[in-house]
């Protein structure tokens, strides 16, 4: 939903960190993407400064991703192994930034 609203690029969406998302506010701030390189998954930052942006979020949004926000919640007190939270949106299972380590991605 936020790539097609928002207009995000696939690797912004998938670094947007929890730090990033002011629900109260209706904003959200674009400067992490996540990067496959060499077969490594990588959270950087944005390249450029203009790739930075504050962002209102429309009410569409903001319920999906206060629901998006419930469900990790109850997915991590559920979790059998280990949470290693590193503030991700979206979270990649056992391989990727989440984990430290290469991967393909997020299932």
């Amino acid at each position: 939903m936020l790539i097609l609203v928002l207009g995000l690029r696939r690797g912004e969406m998938l670094g947007l960190r929890w730090d990033d998302v002011d629900l109260d506010k209706a904003e959200l701030t674009v400067g992490w993407q996540i990067q496959h390189i060499r077969g490594q998954l990588l959270h950087r930052e944005t390249r450029t400064e203009s790739s930075d942006a504050v962002l209102p979020l429309p009410d569409i949004c903001v319920t999906a991703l206060s629901e998006r926000e419930k469900d990790q919640a109850a997915a991590r007190d559920r979790a059998e192994e280990p949470w290693p939270d590193l503030g991700l949106v979206f979270r990649f299972p056992r391989r990727g930034p989440a984990f430290g380590i290469g991967g393909r991605g997020p299932r």
